[in-house]
This record gives structure tokens, C-alpha cells and sequence, in this order.
């Protein structure tokens, strides 16, 4: 899964936001492509809507990549947007996350997409994406843990890597051996040393993979802090984790905002 895998867009319009035709607009044909006629200079600033998408802009040009009209140049493997014009763009984030951008330091460019179906599986984030499987929508809590487990992730890959040079191989070990990752397993060790271990350590899929363990601790600690979601680890254990990991919610507390 990586975003050489996108396919065109019909029906999203482009809008012209700067320059002396602002306001200017056309949508996508039935190939996905736009053309504005008679453009001087090499560049444009633009706005792509559609709905159900998250509404972007961008910088596009005659002879570069496209990068977010804040000069972020997104830099993730195949991406589509290293060819002039092209613009990537995702499904609508749940207002119920959308306080985890403020907050937490996210790679450029992250964008959501629904991934059909695999039971078993909720979701995934590779290469700037965050993926969920149309088994884990049909349950609205689980459906926002899984945003919130897997943005966790989008986060660990900011930490390796702010433009997404760090491929999903790469960052997960770069993040374990920064600070941050290191911070998480002293106050793992720390906790079990303490209080001994929480119900959701004795998951192996957990227990053997820093980054995952830590990614499950960001989801119970964004949901308790915004309530919009269950805060039980692991999907299916019921427990407080202020109690039963303290040293690692405290590392959330400390880590996860923005420096």
C-alpha cells in the first residue's frame, strides 16, 4: 500500500485561490485531470473540494512536485505528487480527531482512505496514509480508537521523518532509538516494575512491538482526554490505565503535544 496506487478523480473542483484569476474553478473530468488555459508563470495555488474528501491546497507546478500550500514538501516513496499537477487528496477526517492535528506533530500530507474490507484487520498507516478497513467503520467506537492507534503511528513516522522520507521499514526502528521511543520503553520498564504489567502487555502483537504498545497507549490517552471515544486497549480489556500503566500515561502527557 503505497500511493503509487492512487487512481484518478472525477467530479473535484479546482479552485484558483491567489493571483489575478482567484476564484477561478473547473472540475475534474472523467480521467481525473483539470487544465487551466492561459496560465503565466510557473505556478499555482489551488484548492481541490469534493465531497466526502478533506478539502486541500496546494502549490503546483509547471516543472516540480506539487507541495502544500504552506511550502511542506511531502517526500513519501511513489507518490504521485513528484509529477507536475498531480494532487493527492483523501477522505474527510472525523471531527471527533481532528484535535489529535492541533496537538501532536503529524507528517506532511496525511490523508485518510477506507480500504475496503479484512476481517481481523482495522486499520493500517503506511506512506503518509492512514487506512481503515470497512469492518472497523461499521463500529463507531472502534472505528475512532483505530483513527486515533494508527495517527499514533502517523506520529511516530513525523518523529523519524517530518516529509515522510522514512518508509514504513525505516521509521518504525528510527522512532524506537529517538528520545521519544526511548522515553516510552524506560516508562514501560518502569511501569512494570512498579505496578507490574496492564491486562493489553500480555498481547503478544503488543508486548513484542515498541511501536505498537505505544500507539495503543496514545489512542487511551487521547480518548480519556476527549471522551469521544472507548479507552479500552486492545479493543477488548477493560481497564483504567491512569492505574495500571501511570509511567506511560504520564509519557503521553509529556511526549504526544507539540514542541
Amino acid at each position: 500500500a503505497d500511493r503509487s496506487a492512487s487512481v484518478p478523480l472525477p467530479g473535484v473542483t479546482v479552485t484558483i485561490m491567489s493571483g489575478p484569476r482567484a476564484g477561478e474553478s473547473i472540475v475534474t473530468d472523467r480521467n481525473g485531470r483539470y487544465r487551466f488555459l492561459n496560465v503565466s508563470g510557473d505556478t499555482l495555488h489551488l484548492r481541490t473540494d469534493r465531497q466526502y474528501y478533506e478539502p486541500k491546497e496546494v502549490i503546483v507546478h509547471r516543472s516540480g512536485p506539487t507541495v502544500l500550500s504552506d511550502g511542506s514538501d511531502p517526500n513519501y516513496w511513489m507518490d504521485p505528487q513528484e509529477k507536475p499537477g498531480n494532487i493527492l487528496i483523501g477522505q474527510v477526517w472525523p471531527d471527533e480527531v481532528r484535535f489529535i492535528f492541533e496537538e501532536t506533530l503529524l507528517p506532511h500530507d496525511l490523508l485518510y482512505i477506507e480500504y475496503g474490507s479484512e476481517p481481523g484487520t482495522a486499520g493500517s498507516y503506511h506512506s503518509g496514509f492512514v487506512m481503515l478497513f470497512g469492518n472497523t467503520l461499521s463500529n463507531t467506537s472502534n472505528a475512532l480508537t483505530t483513527f486515533a492507534h494508527e495517527l499514533a503511528h502517523a506520529h511516530q513516522n513525523a518523529i523519524a521523518s517530518i516529509d515522510g522520507s522514512a518508509g514504513s521499514r525505516e521509521w518504525p526502528s528510527l522512532w524506537r532509538n529517538s528520545p521519544e521511543g526511548k522515553a516510552y520503553a524506560a516508562a514501560r520498564a518502569k511501569d512494570w516494575a512498579e505496578v507490574g504489567e496492564a491486562a493489553y502487555d500480555s498481547i503478544p502483537y503488543y508486548r513484542d512491538n515498541l511501536d505498537e504498545s505505544a500507539a495503543e497507549i496514545c489512542s487511551h490517552y487521547w480518548g480519556t482526554r476527549s471522551g469521544h471515544w472507548d479507552v479500552r486497549p486492545g479493543r477488548h480489556r477493560n481497564e483504567n490505565l491512569k492505574e495500571t500503566a501511570p509511567n506511560r500515561y504520564r509519557w503521553a502527557a509529556e511526549w504526544l503535544p507539540k514542541k
